[in-house]
């Protein structure tokens, strides 16, 4: 049996992986957007992108351990607590002030703790 040369590595497995990923991935958030207004649909799909975005960017640093995929994970992850911030400040609008108040103090304390 003649071991496989590093050399003669595909890319083609990762390609297709991520190609899978991406196609069944966006439908998904699209499907999960689709009942909502005009501006939470937006959120919605801000929320789906990011999400395929950190995916994406973990798959390709399990790939390649490599300090510019480990930055890409992290911006990633960064992306998506963003767009989880600006989803639970659009939620907040449509309360009352107090309640409002309250509801935009818990989204920011966990924009600051990223979870």
């Amino acid at each position: 049996m003649v071991s496989p040369n590093p050399r003669n590595f595909s890319a083609l497995p990762l390609l297709l992986l991520v190609l899978a990923c991406n196609a069944t991935a966006q439908p998904l958030a699209k499907s999960d957007c689709s009942n909502l207004s005009s501006a939470a649909k937006d959120l919605c799909l801000d929320q789906g992108k990011a999400r395929d975005k950190l995916a994406l960017a973990q798959l390709a640093y399990k790939q390649a351990a490599t300090p510019a995929n480990a930055y890409a994970v992290s911006a990633a992850k960064a992306d998506v607590a963003y767009a989880d911030y600006k989803a639970g400040i659009a939620k907040c609008e449509t309360l009352v002030l107090d309640v409002q108040a309250k509801c935009v103090q818990v989204a920011r304390d966990k924009f600051k703790k990223g979870s």
